[in-house]
């Protein structure tokens, strides 16, 4: 017989998914002595009379069609572990192996039970069904009927014949030819005008790519008389008790995930009438309610329309699932793999069950391979026992601690509407999480840190350091070196100068140097004499150079002979370093150590990129200077810190580290010109280098990297985990990921990364407050979600100079603690050991074809790709407001052909960490990154790239009929055989076109015929175009040949090769 649309479905999912996500079941407990041989009798009769249980599954051409046979039905197992101590362990464990174990489908038994015997006076029973024969209904009464037959000691000829589920099967083929048919069809389209993005829909192809994803539960409880509340609560509001939690699903995933509707799935038993809800078998349909409020709408006011959708819904509750699905795909407006993430079940289990008048305890089991993100089951036991939510959660998309603390936070919501007046709360009023738990902090505690540092400068820990060491060397620069003491004496000579001509406290003071020794004297000597240095490259345009220094209006601007005359226009006070004599200097005592400096005093000003074209100004306190070498000195161990790196340009703050913590500690501080200036470098041994990833890939490709290094800080760009693992495969001692923006002092966060280990920036550094902030609503975020990095504490600097509406809008009042916060922009989310994940920029966030893009994931995969030296994405919009996905791979190939097989590998791999939606639709290769003066991509240039420049990708080049080859055409034409009359070529995606389980399965059996091999029905259905099914199949007829060369070898014994 043919079977039905859902139980088509069903099969369909445990091909894909392993059969085990079909196991349907429980146990119950009977806490009396039970009678083995009558209840076997009972259990028996009721199994031997019901035909869904003896239904059994055969395959023919790849259609699967129902058939009653004369199959042995299995004898339910007798366990006795009564002579254990431990007996319910045993017996619980023993429940779970089997439960978790698969049916055999074709030509076999789906229905297994077993009776246990805990002790004289307890018993359980256990029973699994394929959900292909049974659903929760049908096992309901299956238990009420084997209970009733035993109980009442029912003779087999005094019982009534049990209705037929096969019979319904035949019937129902005429719903699909019928009216109603069609007007639920066309309800299930107008409910869909607009299908809701899904939360969770960026991991879906990671969980695609697991050969079967497997799912943990948690569970929290309520007590009876509060669930009572919780439906008399409903009802005053004209609700069912579901609305409740529908409506705290809701509220949270709306408000936390920034959706504008959600799709719930719920199961719905499927009977019509009478003899249907009494007939054992699997009728169960899902039904997908679309939930879209307005804001400021009060909660009752949603309940309601919550409500009047259930009701809708129900009606139209016979229309299967998987056809809303195949018709909405085929009308183009489902474009995501699924409909819903989430699914909630209410299942009633307070059957009242009694075994010899003993109270009958259910158990509803967990198969652990829930495919679906989420899926919530509210159990109800009746006023015996409480009331379980459990929470079944894929782990290719979230960990224990965070579905508990998901779990918690609905609880809690569902617990605030029954509390409070629904009528008078509005949506938006409604507490979601618990805020303090999401900020994220190290152990350092931020007040004690601050005391320890507020009345101290960078230059009172130099001129300690002077005091201790002073013989030590604190600067070299080529031949050219520095003692401490030469260093403290020509910058006190320096700084009285300055105070001479007239420097006062904060006034900024211009530093316009090439890499020296002079340089770094100017630095510290402005810093002596109260004054705020501002970097400023003489490689820099001149415009920019002319900018800064009308934006900072400096008066003073030190300088070397040689470039007095690079400077863009006349400054007041031009100071030649190579021309100060001490006689220009005050009378001050030479012994002044220029300790009159606070804390809160301007240090010095970075400027970097600005959207308004022109470069900000980030004003830098010497606190915030001070909490960076705070952290520095208790982090670094002095030998690390002996001998750094000085390489980075003053104009970036990376030079800040590089200068003055390794003075703080009596460290060396080596200029050099550039990072690549090691390239032979033959000074002295270095400790530490701080730099960039990508100047550190080039020193790997030049084996420029000198020996003895013990350290190594990345910071600037995204760290890729193969030059983590190349660092410490040439015997690098630690390697460091350091994040964090000019607004925070040059490092936020750090992270010692390990070889092998994961992409994270690791933890906030010491005097550093971190929280994951919702960039819409501005409240925390969960764990593992996704949000804006906001960062607060010691290192915040003031502002920006001259833009003080720039400084409102990224420089908040900390709403969850004192002082000011800075909004990073940058998207992050807490990982399952605490770190923080960096997952790109919120302001490059964009819709493409409806769904929310953000290019800096799509650029983290594509660069973990080691073949691939560095890429950027780009959203392109057309003259018609068309976006377009744009990847930019820096790779050299030498052929169109290696051109093309580079787009391959680039392609399969994302296609399996990412969904079709964020896949790019060109890519281009070019030399390098363009980038802005800042060091930022420039995008201004990639999109003039993304013009002139031909691209390679899905949608440029299509491949014409006539240039098919000749296995990709036997494809086509399976595909054609089956569905006839549709418009097909190598790119379309087959499952738009309508394809149903059966269509697919035949599909597949026609593939295994024609080229003789077997296909994986799971890697077929996520390879949705024909080019993709070709790779793949092509793939496993090599895989065949090969195992046929090597199966296959003549004279085996003979030979000398070992056969296995």
């Amino acid at each position: 017989m043919k079977l039905t649309t859902n139980q088509q479905d069903i099969l369909l999912e445990g091909k894909i998914y392993g059969n085990t996500v079909n196991n349907i079941g429980g146990y119950q407990k009977y806490l009396n002595a039970v009678d083995a041989d009558l209840f076997n009798a009972a259990r028996n009769y009721v199994v031997e009379s019901n035909d869904s249980i003896g239904l059994s599954i055969e395959e023919e051409h790849g259609e699967m069609r129902g058939a009653l046979k004369n199959v042995q039905l299995p004898s339910m197992l007798i366990y006795d572990f009564s002579d254990y101590v431990n007996a319910h362990e045993i017996s619980l464990e023993s429940i779970n192996t089997l439960f978790k174990n698969p049916f055999t489908v074709v030509n076999s038994t789906l229905f297994e039970d077993a009776l246990i015997k805990i002790s004289p006076n307890e018993y359980w029973y256990y029973a699994k069904a394929h959900h292909v024969i049974m659903d929760g209904w049908g096992f309901t009464l299956l238990m009420e009927r084997i209970l009733h037959t035993y109980n009442e000691r029912i003779q087999i000829h005094d019982q009534a014949p049990y209705p037929s589920f096969t019979s319904y099967i035949e019937t129902s083929k005429n719903y699909h030819l019928s009216n109603k048919y069609e007007k639920d069809l066309s309800f299930w389209l107008d409910s869909f005008a607009e299908v809701a993005e899904l939360p969770f829909t960026g991991k879906y192809e990671l969980a695609q790519s697991s050969e079967m994803s497997l799912s943990n539960r948690v569970t929290n409880s309520f007590a009876y008389s509060e669930f009572e509340q919780i439906v008399e609560k409903a009802s005053q509001y004209g609700v069912s008790f579901v609305t409740v939690f529908y409506t705290a699903l809701y509220l949270y995933f709306t408000r936390v995930y920034n959706l504008s509707s959600l799709v719930i799935g719920t199961p719905v038993h499927n009977r019509r009438n009478r003899l249907e809800k009494n007939t054992i078998g699997s009728f169960v349909n899902v039904n997908a309610i679309n939930i879209k409020c307005v804001a400021n709408d009060c909660v009752s006011s949603m309940m309601s329309e919550i409500a009047i959708l259930q009701r809708k819904s129900q009606r139209h509750s016979q229309f299967p699932l998987g056809d809303v699905v195949r018709n909405l795909k085929q009308e183009g407006k489902l474009t995501q793999p699924r409909l819903f993430d989430i699914h909630f079940n209410y299942q009633k289990l307070d059957f009242k069950l009694t075994i010899d008048n003993e109270h009958v305890e259910t158990h509803f089991l967990s198969h652990s391979h829930e495919q679906l993100p989420l899926s919530f089951v509210l159990c109800d036991y009746g006023p015996e026992q409480d009331v379980k939510l459990h929470l079944d959660f894929n782990l290719n998309y979230f960990w224990d601690k965070q579905a508990e603390e998901l779990l918690e936070n609905i609880i809690a919501i569902v617990r605030q509407l029954i509390s409070e007046d629904c009528n008078t709360l509005a949506l938006c009023d409604v507490e979601l999480v618990n805020q303090s738990r999401f900020q994220i902090t190290n152990t350092s505690k931020v007040v004690s840190t601050f005391d320890s540092i507020q009345q101290s400068t960078f230059v009172s820990l130099f001129n300690e350091q002077v005091k201790n060491t002073p013989s030590a060397i604190a600067v070299s620069c080529g031949t050219e070196q520095l003692t401490y003491r030469d260093l403290s004496e020509k910058t006190n000579q320096l700084a009285k100068h300055l105070l001479a001509k007239g420097v006062e406290a904060e006034q900024f003071v211009g530093v316009f140097f090439d890499r020296s020794i002079d340089m770094l004297v100017s630095v510290i000597a402005i810093l002596k004499a109260g004054g705020a240095y501002v970097p400023i490259d003489p490689s820099y345009p001149a415009n920019r150079i002319s900018y800064i220094l009308k934006d900072t209006r400096c008066q003073h601007v030190l300088t070397h002979s040689t470039l007095v005359n690079a400077l863009p226009y006349a400054i007041k006070n031009i100071v030649v370093i190579d021309e100060v004599d001490k006689a220009d200097g005050l009378e001050i005592n030479d012994n002044q150590d220029f300790t009159l400096i606070n804390a809160y005093q301007l240090a010095y000003i970075i400027y970097t990129s600005g959207s308004t074209g022109n470069p900000k100004g980030v004003m830098i306190e010497h606190k915030n200077m001070m909490s960076l070498i705070s952290w520095a000195r208790k982090h670094f161990t002095t030998e690390e810190l002996s001998r750094v790196l000085a390489s980075t340009s003053i104009c970036f703050d990376l030079s800040v580290f590089e200068m003055f913590v390794p003075l703080s500690v009596g460290g060396e501080v080596v200029i050099v010109d550039d990072i690549l200036s090691l390239k032979g470098y033959s000074g002295k041994a270095l400790t530490l280098i701080n730099t960039v990833p990508s100047a550190i890939k080039s020193l790997l490709r030049l084996n420029a990297l000198p020996s003895n290094l013990l350290c190594v800080n990345l910071a600037g760009e995204l760290l890729k985990q193969s030059i983590v693992d190349e660092l410490y495969q040439i015997g690098i001692p630690k390697v460091y990921d350091l994040y964090g923006p000019s607004e925070d002092t040059t490092y936020s966060t750090c992270a010692l990364r390990k070889a092998g280990g994961n992409n994270t920036i690791g933890l906030p550094i010491s005097g550093t407050l971190a929280y994951v902030v919702n960039p819409v609503t501005n409240s925390l975020v969960p764990v593992g979600v996704q949000g804006e990095l906001w960062l607060g504490g010691l290192g915040v600097a003031r502002g920006y100079l001259n833009r003080s509406e720039l400084t409102a809008e990224k420089y908040l009042n900390n709403p969850w603690g004192e002082s000011k916060v800075y909004k990073t922009g940058d998207l992050v989310k807490v990982n399952q050991s605490g770190e923080l994940e960096y997952l790109g920029r919120t302001d490059s966030q964009c819709k493409v074809r409806g769904f929310r893009v953000e290019p800096g994931e799509i650029e983290i995969h594509i660069n973990a790709l080691d073949f691939v030296n560095d890429c950027s994405v780009y959203i392109a919009i057309d003259s018609a407001g068309i976006s377009s996905i744009i990847a930019f791979l820096v790779k050299e190939v030498e052929s169109s052909e290696s051109e093309q097989s580079l787009l391959r590998q680039v392609r399969d791999y994302l296609t399996q960490k990412l969904p079709a939606f964020m896949i790019p639709d060109r890519f281009h290769l070019i030399k390098t990154i363009p980038l802005t003066l800042n060091g930022k991509v420039d995008k201004l240039a990639l999109a003039s790239i993304s013009i002139t420049s031909k691209p390679f990708g899905v949608h440029s080049n299509p491949i014409p009929p006539k240039q098919l080859n000749k296995f990709e055409m036997q494809i086509l034409g399976l595909w054609q055989e089956i569905i006839p009359g549709h418009a097909i070529d190598l790119t379309t995606d087959i499952y738009s076109m309508g394809v149903n389980s059966l269509q697919l399965m035949k599909f597949i059996a026609k593939v295994e015929t024609t080229f003789g091999i077997l296909v994986d029905v799971k890697t077929m259905y996520s390879n949705n175009s024909i080019v993709r099914q070709c790779y793949y199949i092509e793939q496993q007829m090599q895989i065949n040949e090969l195992i046929d060369e090597v199966t296959n070898v003549p004279n085996a014994e003979n030979s000398n090769c070992l056969v296995i």
